[in-house]
């Protein structure tokens, strides 16, 4: 034993050991402490370096989602333009549609035009018309007209007896007949008549075959008369 220690009062060491103990306890304590401490804040650590590599992971999503977000956007515009695009087709479908329309509406009109100028034209043909398509052939109100203004009646009763051996026995289509064949022959061959019905045929407005109708109408009418009595 040293000899400071044995000169040392029992009391002195006693509690110079008493408190050497309790400093290593405490530097125990301390030490188990700091240990503990090292290993939670490792843990710490740990799951901070996790929460980064979430945080990084959550951050490529979010790229990944805007990049998808834009490409959605494109691909939207690309729709909207093609339906942009579709509508002006459509405007120009919808504008050719009408413009047909029209061509339809003019071609319409023209048809009914031309119907009219057609009705007209018949119109004209009938009222120009100087005998009727019956049996048996008569004249119209038109063709009487002519027939008075150029005396037929008077002119047949004349011409009549001429021709009246050549009816005798015959039907009286063929004695018609017979009237046609006269008037184109007298017609033929009388300047004087044939002055009469070019000027009856125009102070009429009428062709020339229409005032001949009258005339061999009215002959044909005496010379039926004529076997009547």
């Amino acid at each position: 034993m040293p000899e400071w220690l044995a000169e040392t009062p029992w009391w002195v060491v006693a509690g110079l050991t008493i408190t050497l103990a309790i400093a290593l306890f405490k530097a125990a304590r301390w030490t188990a402490s700091t240990d503990k401490r090292l290993d939670s804040l490792e843990t710490i650590v740990k799951e901070i370096r996790g929460d980064i590599k979430r945080i990084f992971q959550d951050q490529k999503e979010v790229c990944d989602d805007i990049k998808r977000m834009f490409q959605d956007q494109k691909e939207v515009r690309g729709d909207i333009k093609r339906m942009f695009q579709d509508q002006k087709e459509v405007r120009g479908d919808i504008k050719r549609m009408f413009q047909d329309q029209k061509e339809v509406r003019g071609d319409i009109k023209r048809i009914f035009q031309d119907q009219k100028e057609v009705r007209d034209d018949i119109k004209r043909i009938f009222q120009d018309q100087t005998v009727e398509a019956k049996s048996p052939i008569e004249l119209t109100n038109f063709g009487k007209k002519i027939a008075d203004q150029i005396k037929a009646y008077d002119w047949s009763e004349k011409f009549a007896p001429g021709i009246v051996d050549k009816t005798i026995g015959k039907e009286e289509f063929e004695i018609f007949e017979i009237c046609v064949d006269h008037i184109s022959e007298k017609y033929n061959d009388d300047i004087d008549f044939q002055k009469v019905v070019r000027a009856n045929a125009y102070q009429h407005g009428t062709n020339v075959e229409n005032v001949l109708k009258v005339q061999q109408v009215s002959l044909r009418d005496c010379l039926l008369e004529k076997f009547k009595t």
